[in-house]
């Protein structure tokens, strides 16, 4: 945080993501712990795969390895890029509020900004997240979505 600015944790997530609210204080708590800036909430292999449509598992499950390996070559840590929810020191906002993305970018280019060029430790908080059941049913299979 800047001098004199009180530093507190910003999180966001989309409203759909019902069940990631009851894990912000033990996310939160981790942020504390590592001393970290930035945190991305990963669902853990088994969760994923068995709450989310099988073809979205595959697609997100290929985007994080894609990016995992690119982002390895400049020293960052290996995060869930595809599940959305995030959270960052306040201190670190700005780099959110200056960036002009409007869909998934707006949410990662802003990590990716935030600790190649001002610094942040970025980390991740793995737990068993579990999709709302009735949007796998709604999705899977359906080449719509």
């Amino acid at each position: 945080a800047m001098e004199g600015e009180e530093d507190f944790l910003i999180g966001f997530q989309e409203p759909e993501k019902v069940n990631m609210v009851k894990e912000w204080k033990k996310l939160a708590a981790q942020v504390q712990a590592e001393g970290a800036d930035i945190c991305i909430p990963r669902r853990s292999k088994g969760s994923f795969k068995a709450s989310y449509p099988i073809e979205q598992y595959h697609s997100e499950n290929f985007a994080n390895l894609h990016l995992d390996a690119l982002g390895k070559q400049v020293g960052f840590p290996s995060i869930d890029w595809t599940m959305g929810p995030f959270a960052t020191r306040s201190g670190f906002a700005k780099v959110w509020l200056d960036f002009s993305g409007e869909l998934w970018d707006a949410q990662l280019v802003p990590i990716v900004l935030a600790q190649r060029w001002h610094g942040a430790k970025v980390t991740n908080y793995e737990f068993d997240y579990q999709q709302p059941e009735s949007m796998k049913l709604e999705e899977e299979g359906d080449p719509q979505w």
